[in-house]
């Protein structure tokens, strides 16, 4: 073959991965749109000040179950949760500000903001009645602030894998453990960056994830977070609550928190390890040395409240309550009981 005719060739082949890429473009752009314009037929849509709140609510009667996600998560995760729970009370479910179908001008993403937001939206939909908050993740940690500035009767909190206590301090202090490569601190460095939210902005707002989702035939019920994983505003959202975020609080906030019941329902941290291990190809002492130390972060919960009970799920997974339901029902039926 001629080199002119390797170039006629490599043109062509340009081209029409030019005009894929531009149709491909344009079917993300009109799919967005009328995802953004049409919410999913489960939910509902609040209007309060400064924020329109896209929820569902399940079941009925006391009590009220408020169920906040983690970061960048959208309450369509939790509806396959939230139908089981709802055989025990109300079950409310809802988008955070910017994300999915809800909207925000009220920045920055402090947990008091948030707070503010949540509250309203149980004013609009008259729940009154005693809550239950169950929180994954940044969630978790949020619904300890719901508890703490709502002046609302709790019956009690569950937090499914949060952040370390004082997460701040906890990772710097993991940092410098000298038993730890310049691998194994690059991999706790690097959850969720600025570098890496970047990268995925980039690749959410140019259509690269829809297309890569639809070119391997994703399933529907991810078609809703890749969507909203494509806006720019939630992005904003994501990064304002990154930087508002808190796990540190002052003793008469502790006083306050610590009357409450709470179970904390962890990730196994020996799945964890093994997955350190395989996946990411870390020794097995820096292997142990992070899921040792994350795990008892987590764990520097249990005595600051007077009753307290933990539940080790059998998964390594984050998001416990996807791959083990029954743990967050369990918790809840306790709390109920009063077991």
């Amino acid at each position: 073959m001629t080199r002119r005719k390797a170039l006629k060739i490599a043109g062509v082949v340009a081209a029409l991965m030019l005009i894929a890429s531009l149709l491909n473009y344009v079917r993300f752009r009109r799919d967005f749109a009328r995802w953004q314009d049409h919410p999913p037929d489960h939910g509902r849509t609040a209007q309060i000040i400064g924020a329109e709140l896209n929820y569902t609510l399940r079941g009925e009667g006391a009590p009220l179950i408020v169920m906040e996600g983690g970061l960048g998560t959208i309450s369509s995760k939790w509806q396959p949760l939230a139908e089981k729970l709802s055989e025990y009370g109300t079950v409310l479910a809802y988008d955070r500000g910017d994300y999915g179908h809800s909207h925000t001008a009220n920045y920055p993403r402090d947990p008091a903001a948030i707070s503010r937001e949540l509250e309203q939206l149980m004013d609009i939909v008259g729940a009154d009645s005693p809550v239950l908050y169950v929180g994954h993740s940044f969630g978790a940690n949020q619904i300890l602030e719901h508890a703490l500035n709502m002046d609302r009767t709790v019956i009690g909190v569950i937090m499914i894998d949060p952040a370390p206590v004082d997460s701040e301090a906890f990772f710097r202090s993991l940092l410098k453990d000298e038993r730890l490569s310049s691998k194994a601190r690059g991999l706790v460095e690097s959850t969720l960056d600025q570098d890496s939210l970047f990268a995925m902005e980039f690749f959410g707002s140019s259509g690269l994830m829809y297309g890569l989702y639809s070119l391997l035939g994703g399933e529907p019920e991810y078609r809703s977070i890749v969507l909203t994983a494509s806006s720019a505003d939630y992005y904003k959202a994501l990064r304002s609550e990154i930087e508002c975020s808190r796990t540190t609080y002052t003793e008469a906030e502790w006083e306050k928190l610590s009357a409450l019941p709470l179970v904390l329902i962890t990730s196994n941290h020996e799945a964890l390890h093994e997955e350190l291990e395989q996946d990411h190809g870390l020794t097995a002492q820096e292997s142990t040395v992070i899921s040792d130390a994350l795990h008892g972060g987590k764990l520097e919960y249990l005595p600051l409240f007077a009753h307290s009970r933990l539940a080790e799920a059998e998964t390594g997974e984050h998001a416990v309550h996807l791959f083990e339901p029954e743990l967050v029902i369990e918790a809840v039926d306790s709390l109920l009981s009063g077991k």
